[in-house]
Parts: C-alpha cells; sequence; structure tokens
C-alpha cells in the first residue's frame, strides 16, 4: 500500500487552475508536500501562496509538459527539494472546439503534444523517482470522453482514448515487472473549469461542458484518495459511469443520440461570443481559478462515485496477485521465498529518503507546533511515537561555566530542543538554563549521550544516573549512545544498547537512539536486539552528504540527526554556497542549515553569540529551490569532508 497521503511528496501538472488546482489544495490540506507545475508563473505563484497561507508546503515551476526537457527538470526539483516522489499527477490539457474539417493539423498536433504527448513526459520522468522512492502511484487525469467520443471535441477525445490506452499499457508492463507502482486513470464527467473559457473554439461562440457539471473539488477527492487507495479506473460522477456504459451497451445508439444537434454539438455551444483569446499555445495571464463561468446547475458531489466509483474490481485483485508473483525472483519463487515490494526495493537504483513529516504553525495537524517568535519550528516523527523538534541549539564545545548563559539565550530566542552529552562536561549548565527558565519541563526536548567510558551495563547504569542528576530532571527525552566503540568491550555495543532499553522500558529515556553508528553497526543491532533506535546522529554537511547511511536510516524509519551540520564553519566560505546566500539574501549559515531542513534532517547548530544563535533560528521564512538544492548537494566530498572521527577506528576515551 502507498504511504498516508499526508506523508506524501506530490507532483501535479496543470495545476494553475481548475481540477489541477484543486488537487493541489486538496493535497496540501491533506498534509502532502506539493511540487506545483504550470505554464502559468503568476498562476503558480499565487497558489504556492494560499497553500503556505493554509500552514502547507508547496514549491512551483513553469513547465510545458510538452517539452521532456521541462518535466523532467520538474521531477528534479521535487526529488532535490522534499528528498523523494510518491505520487505523480499527470493533468495539463489543452482543448480545441470545432468540426473536425475546421480544426487545422497544428492544432491537432499542439493538443495531442500537449494532452498525450505530456503525460508520456511525466510517466518517462515519474518512473524512475518513483523506483528510487520504492514505489508510488501515477494518477493521469483523462476523461469520460477516453471512453466514448463526442462531436466538436476531435483533438481533444483523440488523446484521451490514447491516454486511457497508454495507461493500460503502463499499466500492465509495471504489473509483470512486479514493481509497487500503480496507475490509476481518473475519468470525470464534465466539470466547471475554466478549461472551457481557456479553449481555442471554431464555432463562433465560447465552449461549455454538456451537463449534468460536477465540481472540480469532486475530482480532487477522487484524485487524492486514489493516491492512497489506488485503483485501475476511477469514474467520477455518475454521468461519467452512464457514459461509459452507453457506449459498452450500443456504441451505435450512442453515436445516434449523440448526433441529435440539441443533445450533442448543441449542449457545448454558449450564447456569448467567442473572445479570440485561448491558452492553446501560450498560458493566459491572471492568478488563476479552480471554478469556470459556468452559469448553470453545479453538482457539489457525486454519490455514485463516493459510494461506488472508488470501490476496487474484482478482477483487479488479479493483477495485484500477478504483480506480487512478478515481484519474486524465478529462483526464490522456486523455493517458496521472497516478498515482491522488499525483492524489487533491492533492485531500486538508489535509496532516497523519505522527507519527514513536519507540523507548521496554522497546519491542520495538532502535534505540537510552538509559537517562536514570527516562525514555528517543524517537528518530526519517531519511530516511537514521540516527535522532536527539527532545530535545536547544540553546546557542543561550550565551556561548562559559559553553557548556562549560552542555553538561556537560546531560550529566550525560541529554541525548545537542547542536544548535550556527558563528553561535553556541560549538562549541569544545560539543566540550570532549563530549571531556571520559567517554563514547564514538558515544553523542552533534552538530548544527552553515553560517554565512551561507560559501555559496560553498570558503569551505563551510573553514569545514566549522574546525567538526570546533572540535569535537574528525572527523564531525558532521547538518550543517546555516543560511538560504537567497535575496537573496545571486545566490540560488544549491543549489551550497552540492551541497557539503554531498560532507560526507554522505565521511562526515564522517553526515546533512545545511538550516534556515529554506521550500516553495519545498525544491523547488528537490527538482529540482536528488540527496541529499534528512534534516531541516529551522523556527521552530515554539503561536504560529507552521507546519504548512503541517510537513506539506510530512512528505510529503517530511524531519524538523522545532522551533527557539525555546517562542516565547523569550513562550508561558509564555498562559492557555490556564499553566491546562494546573495541570491537568496540569507547569510551562508542559513542557507546551508536551510539546505539540512528541506533534507529532512535534524540539525543543532551551536554558538556563544546571540546574534548568531538569533540568525540560525531565522531559517523558516524562505525555500530554497531545486537548484540550489542540487547544488549544494553537488559539494559531497565523501569522506574526505569528513571533519570528526571515523567510527569505526574511534577509540578515544574507552574504558582502559
Amino acid at each position: 500500500m502507498p504511504q498516508p497521503v499526508a506523508e506524501q511528496v506530490v507532483v501535479i501538472t496543470g495545476a494553475s487552475s481548475g481540477i489541477g488546482r484543486a488537487t493541489a489544495l486538496a493535497f496540501a490540506a491533506a498534509g502532502a508536500r506539493v511540487v506545483c507545475a504550470a505554464r502559468s508563473a503568476e498562476a503558480l505563484g499565487t497558489l504556492v501562496e494560499q497553500i503556505r497561507a493554509g500552514g502547507g508546503l508547496a514549491v512551483a515551476t513553469p513547465t510545458d509538459v510538452a517539452d521532456p526537457a521541462q518535466v523532467r527538470a520538474l521531477a528534479d526539483l521535487a526529488e532535490q527539494t522534499y528528498g523523494r516522489i510518491d505520487t505523480w499527477v499527470n493533468n495539463a490539457a489543452v482543448g480545441v472546439w470545432g468540426r473536425v474539417e475546421d480544426v487545422t493539423d497544428e492544432e491537432f498536433d499542439r493538443v495531442l503534444r500537449v494532452n498525450f504527448l505530456g503525460s508520456v513526459h511525466g510517466v518517462h520522468a515519474a518512473l524512475p523517482a518513483l523506483r528510487r522512492a520504492g514505489g508510488g502511484t501515477i494518477l493521469g487525469v483523462v476523461s469520460a470522453e477516453g471512453a466514448r467520443a463526442v462531436p466538436l471535441q476531435g483533438p481533444y477525445t483523440a488523446s484521451k482514448f490514447a491516454l486511457r490506452a497508454f495507461y493500460d499499457t503502463v499499466r500492465m508492463e509495471l504489473a509483470q515487472e512486479g514493481a509497487p507502482i500503480r496507475v490509476t486513470s481518473i475519468l470525470p464527467a464534465s466539470i466547471a473549469t475554466p478549461f472551457f473559457e481557456h479553449a481555442r473554439s471554431k464555432l463562433g461562440v465560447m465552449a461549455k461542458p454538456p451537463p449534468p457539471v460536477y465540481a472540480p473539488e469532486v475530482v480532487a477527492r477522487s484524485i487524492v484518495y486514489a493516491a492512497g487507495h489506488p485503483r485501475r479506473e476511477i469514474l467520477v460522477g455518475g454521468a461519467a459511469a452512464a457514459f461509459a456504459l452507453a457506449q459498452r451497451l450500443s456504441p451505435a445508439l450512442t453515436d445516434a443520440v449523440l448526433s441529435i444537434r440539441r443533445l450533442g454539438a448543441g449542449s457545448q455551444r454558449t450564447d456569448r461570443p467567442d473572445n479570440g483569446v485561448d491558452n492553446l499555445d501560450a498560458p493566459l495571464g491572471g492568478p488563476g481559478r479552480i471554478w469556470g463561468a459556468f452559469p448553470g446547475r453545479v453538482l457539489r458531489s457525486s454519490p455514485f462515485t463516493a459510494l461506488i466509483g472508488h470501490l476496487p474490481r474484482p478482477a483487479e485483485l488479479l493483477t495485484s496477485l500477478v504483480r506480487r508473483i512478478q515481484a519474486v525472483p524465478e529462483e526464490a519463487r522456486a523455493e517458496g521465498k521472497g516478498t515482491g515490494p522488499e525483492q524489487w526495493n533491492e533492485r531500486s537504483v538508489r535509496p532516497v529518503d523519505r522527507p519527514a513529516q513536519r507540523v507548521w504553525l496554522g497546519s491542520a495537524p495538532s502535534t505540537s507546533t510552538r509559537r517562536t517568535m514570527s516562525s514555528a519550528v517543524p517537528t518530526i516523527s519517531l519511530n516511537d511515537g514521540r516527535t522532536i523538534p527539527q532545530l535545536g541549539f547544540g553546546v557542543f564545545q561550550v565551556p561548562p561555566e559559559e553553557t548556562r548563559s549560552a542555553v538561556e539565550t537560546a531560550i529566550e530566542i525560541g529554541y525548545r530542543h537542547i542536544d548535550t552529552a556527558q563528553m561535553y562536561g556541560n549538562e549541569a549548565g544545560v539543566g540550570e538554563a532549563v530549571n531556571n527558565s520559567g517554563l514547564d519541563r514538558s515544553e523542552f526536548f533534552i538530548t544527552s549521550k553515553l560517554n565512551n567510558g561507560f559501555h559496560e551495563p553498570d558503569d551505563a547504569r551510573e553514569a545514566f544516573d549522574d546525567t538526570l542528576k546533572a540535569l535537574g530532571t528525572d527523564y531525558v527525552d532521547l538518550f543517546l549512545i555516543h560511538w560504537p566503540m567497535p575496537a573496545s568491550y571486545g566490540g560488544d555495543f549491543v549489551q550497552t544498547w540492551n541497557t539503554l532499553e531498560e532507560f526507554y522500558r522505565e521511562g526515564r529515556a522517553r526515546s533512545i537512539g545511538v550516534s556515529n553508528f554506521t550500516q553495519h553497526h545498525l544491523g547488528r543491532l537490527r538482529a540482536e536486539t528488540q527496541v529499534r533506535p528512534a534516531v541516529n546522529q551522523i556527521e552530515v554537511h554539503p561536504y560529507l552528504t552521507n546519504d548512503a547511511l541517510r537513506a539506510y536510516n530512512t528505510d529503517n524509519e530511524i531519524a538523522t540527526e545532522a551533527y557539525s551540520p555546517i562542516a565547523q564553519g569550513e562550508v561558509l566560505s564555498d562559492p557555490v554556497i556564499t553566491e546562494i546566500a546573495r541570491q537568496v539574501g540569507k547569510s551562508p549559515a542559513q542557507v546551508v542549515l536551510r539546505w539540512h531542513i528541506q533534507r529532512g534532517d535534524i540539525i543543532f547548530p551551536k554558538s556563544k553569540t546571540a546574534e548568531r544563535v538569533r540568525e540560525n533560528f531565522e531559517i523558516f521564512d524562505f525555500e530554497l529551490d531545486g537548484g540550489a538544492m542540487g547544488s549544494i548537494t553537488a559539494l559531497d566530498r565523501g569522506e574526505k569532508g569528513r571533519t570528526g572521527a571515523n567510527p569505526d577506528t574511534m577509540n578515544y576515551g574507552a574504558k582502559s
């Protein structure tokens, strides 16, 4: 099954108006991150503003889907901004109304390039991204006219017939492969959108949708539903079902009925003269609208769609069965082993982060969003059901005698997540600042870490007691093993982890995790212990993106905390970063921290300077576009970029 819609990254083409705009708003209201595309930059701008005003997350880029390069760039923007793509909605369309002999070859060509080839380009861009994400859904907005032709819409109807067949082909090929990628065709009836006003008319008057006509939101709800519950096809509106049924029962009789002028051509004509303005070759100006100017009755719901249209058809179960069987390699099937999605995931090009759930001020979720000056710090959901602020304040290398003052400054600015460690020697200063803040202990998220000399169980228990005493609290929100120390204690960090499990079950450590653990360290915990780490705190910054380990964390539902987020200052003078900072009007540090936030990392930059502490906090009033995100990620130097110790050789502070 797909991920919950609230956790999805969704790309929508044709998002400037009508069904696409309604769908973008519906996905955003459901908590998804939305990447919007259309040709009109003005309409996209107002759409993104509307989504963000409602507490949602969205980016947009002007895109002509007839250009495959622009569609590929759209996919790149989505992955670079939000880490992956879960659902791709092909919705862009244009139209020409007129008798076939009145429509030019060039007009036919343009409609087919946008409506049909635009969707082909979308599928070509979406499939590699969905494979990298481990699966997902492609939703194609076809039309009831993909099941039954009508007069005066030759180019549009031809494109929709081709599109419906194309999605059938893609669906079967993916099922044959065993890929966990679903393809759903959405077939709406007539919808009251601006599409008819934007279309080119050869009728002498403006076109209109033939009745009955449904509200755009009816289609949007079906699209959002399909993102979480993929179906083969969804007919939107009882009229769409009747249309398809009439074609199946008696195509000739349906021809005859639609040949009656009043029922066929006449039902698509208004009495308004055509104004000669259309969007066939170029976008129209304006802020974008969901609804068109249809003067008649508009149905705001469809009982058929709600009660029947969303139900899976019995034969769809056979396709699902075929997909599962095909997903298992032949040798595994012969041995009776393997499951489809897991095997397919192993063949994927590369794992991509699932961006963490973010809760923003004013958004629908009711989890712990706190007002901090004019911003809201996003939170990330942990695998134990708790949440952690994505931005915190770190006290690494802050002298003990200065810690209380530094943390008090951070609290005044708005920080509530404080990261310390036994090794830093300043837990007491953190506790003093928190306990004298006048705020309830529950307002804070405090992390500490086990020192390297206390890995043996009894030592770990004593050290943990000392941490609680120093902090002046009876629990910590997160307690980590600071380093795996594989060359010490007989390489047995598993017994240390088992001791942390005790603290977790006692409730004295609300969450537990690790720091500096690599894939093989985590793999051993997975094989030998019961409680999965909630967090893995590792070195991450533009010179060491650590993407393979971050992806492993994601695959195992372990949140990634990024320490040394600015590489101890080394990246701040990089020309790529300083140029981006100049372009967005922010400091280099703010740009790098924002890069982390958009990648889903939990960060806790440190500074003893109040101005810098405040600057690090002010990173939620801008976003980096896909180009900037990609340019920063491309600075990766691998292990050459590491500023700290290597987890496989680190042995500092071990008990002798």
